[in-house]
Protein backbone atom coordinates (compact mmCIF):
# COMPACT_ATOMS: atom_id res chain seq x y z
CA UNK A 1 0.00 0.00 0.00
CA UNK A 2 1.44 3.44 -0.78
CA UNK A 3 0.80 4.99 2.84
CA UNK A 4 2.92 2.40 3.92
CA UNK A 5 6.08 2.97 2.05
CA UNK A 6 5.09 6.83 2.42
CA UNK A 7 5.51 6.33 6.15
CA UNK A 8 8.51 4.30 5.60
CA UNK A 9 9.79 7.06 3.92
CA UNK A 10 9.34 10.04 6.74
CA UNK A 11 10.32 7.27 9.16
CA UNK A 12 13.81 7.29 6.54
CA UNK A 13 14.44 10.83 7.14
CA UNK A 14 13.51 10.85 10.88
CA UNK A 15 16.41 8.82 11.58
CA UNK A 16 18.53 10.34 8.92
CA UNK A 17 17.61 13.25 10.52
CA UNK A 18 18.93 11.84 13.84
CA UNK A 19 22.01 10.58 12.33
CA UNK A 20 22.72 13.96 10.96
CA UNK A 21 22.19 15.93 14.07
CA UNK A 22 24.72 13.47 15.79
CA UNK A 23 27.23 13.93 13.60
CA UNK A 24 26.22 17.97 13.34
CA UNK A 25 27.54 17.80 17.02
CA UNK A 26 30.36 15.60 16.36
CA UNK A 27 31.99 17.87 13.85
CA UNK A 28 31.14 21.05 15.55
CA UNK A 29 32.39 20.06 18.89
CA UNK A 30 35.48 17.42 17.96
CA UNK A 31 36.03 19.28 14.12
CA UNK A 32 37.90 22.35 12.87
CA UNK A 33 37.69 23.00 9.13
CA UNK A 34 40.72 24.28 7.27
CA UNK A 35 39.88 27.89 6.08
CA UNK A 36 41.55 28.98 2.73
CA UNK A 37 40.50 25.89 1.00
CA UNK A 38 37.43 25.11 -1.64
CA UNK A 39 33.84 24.20 -0.50
CA UNK A 40 34.36 20.51 -1.60
CA UNK A 41 37.91 20.28 -0.49
CA UNK A 42 37.03 21.12 3.00
CA UNK A 43 33.79 19.13 3.43
CA UNK A 44 36.11 16.52 2.13
CA UNK A 45 39.51 17.26 4.58
CA UNK A 46 38.02 15.60 7.65
CA UNK A 47 36.00 12.08 7.48
CA UNK A 48 33.53 13.02 9.91
CA UNK A 49 32.70 16.26 7.88
CA UNK A 50 32.69 14.25 4.16
CA UNK A 51 30.30 11.54 6.41
CA UNK A 52 28.20 13.89 7.54
CA UNK A 53 27.59 15.46 4.09
CA UNK A 54 27.22 12.04 2.03
CA UNK A 55 24.71 11.39 4.92
CA UNK A 56 23.19 15.03 3.53
CA UNK A 57 22.31 13.95 0.41
CA UNK A 58 20.63 10.68 1.62
CA UNK A 59 18.33 13.05 3.64
CA UNK A 60 17.71 15.59 0.51
CA UNK A 61 16.97 12.48 -1.46
CA UNK A 62 14.47 10.83 1.40
CA UNK A 63 12.88 14.51 1.57
CA UNK A 64 12.36 14.68 -1.95
CA UNK A 65 10.86 11.37 -2.30
CA UNK A 66 8.20 11.83 0.78
CA UNK A 67 7.31 14.82 -0.43
CA UNK A 68 6.41 13.43 -4.32
CA UNK A 69 4.42 10.56 -2.85
CA UNK A 70 2.44 12.86 -0.43
CA UNK A 71 1.47 14.17 -3.42
CA UNK A 72 0.35 11.62 -5.52
CA UNK A 73 -1.37 10.40 -2.31
CA UNK A 74 -3.00 13.85 -1.40
CA UNK A 75 -1.99 13.40 2.72
CA UNK A 76 0.63 14.26 4.59
CA UNK A 77 1.49 16.84 2.18
CA UNK A 78 2.11 19.95 4.24
CA UNK A 79 4.13 18.28 6.78
CA UNK A 80 6.43 16.39 3.52
CA UNK A 81 6.65 20.08 2.40
CA UNK A 82 7.66 21.81 5.76
CA UNK A 83 10.40 19.04 6.39
CA UNK A 84 11.74 18.88 2.85
CA UNK A 85 12.09 22.74 4.07
CA UNK A 86 13.80 22.43 6.86
CA UNK A 87 16.20 19.77 5.49
CA UNK A 88 16.58 22.91 2.56
CA UNK A 89 17.30 25.54 5.18
CA UNK A 90 19.71 23.23 7.16
CA UNK A 91 22.00 22.46 4.16
CA UNK A 92 22.12 26.17 3.16
CA UNK A 93 23.39 26.50 6.72
CA UNK A 94 25.67 23.62 6.86
CA UNK A 95 27.05 25.74 4.02
CA UNK A 96 27.50 28.54 5.13
CA UNK A 97 29.31 27.31 8.39
CA UNK A 98 31.67 25.29 6.32
CA UNK A 99 32.21 29.00 4.59
CA UNK A 100 32.49 30.69 7.44
CA UNK A 101 32.26 28.72 11.14
CA UNK A 102 29.73 30.97 12.27
CA UNK A 103 27.69 29.85 15.37
CA UNK A 104 24.70 31.15 14.12
CA UNK A 105 24.90 28.76 11.16
CA UNK A 106 25.52 26.30 13.15
CA UNK A 107 22.54 27.36 15.05
CA UNK A 108 20.32 27.59 12.48
CA UNK A 109 21.52 24.37 10.74
CA UNK A 110 20.64 22.29 14.08
CA UNK A 111 17.36 24.52 14.32
CA UNK A 112 16.16 23.71 10.88
CA UNK A 113 16.91 20.14 11.53
CA UNK A 114 14.95 19.88 14.99
CA UNK A 115 11.22 21.33 12.55
CA UNK A 116 12.12 19.35 9.80
CA UNK A 117 12.66 15.96 12.36
CA UNK A 118 8.80 17.54 13.96
CA UNK A 119 7.62 17.57 10.19
CA UNK A 120 8.23 13.50 9.69
CA UNK A 121 7.11 12.62 12.74
CA UNK A 122 3.91 14.69 12.88
CA UNK A 123 3.49 12.97 8.94
CA UNK A 124 4.26 9.68 10.52
CA UNK A 125 1.93 9.94 12.90
CA UNK A 126 -1.33 11.83 10.78
CA UNK A 127 -0.69 8.83 8.05
CA UNK A 128 -0.89 6.32 11.15
CA UNK A 129 -4.14 6.50 13.16
CA UNK A 130 -6.05 6.24 9.71
CA UNK A 131 -4.42 3.87 7.33
CA UNK A 132 -4.34 1.04 9.85
CA UNK A 133 -8.16 0.65 9.63
CA UNK A 134 -8.57 1.51 6.09
CA UNK A 135 -9.78 4.84 6.15
CA UNK A 136 -6.89 6.45 4.73
CA UNK A 137 -4.93 9.44 6.12
CA UNK A 138 -5.31 13.16 6.67
CA UNK A 139 -2.26 16.03 6.74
Amino acid sequence: MEWRALRGNGMGAAVLLVIQFGLGTAVNLYVTLPTGKSFWSTVFSDGAVAVHAIVALLLLGASVSALVRAIRMRRAVAWTAAGLAGVLVAAGSGVSFVRDGSNGASLAMALAAAVALLCYLAAIFALGGRAENGAGAGG
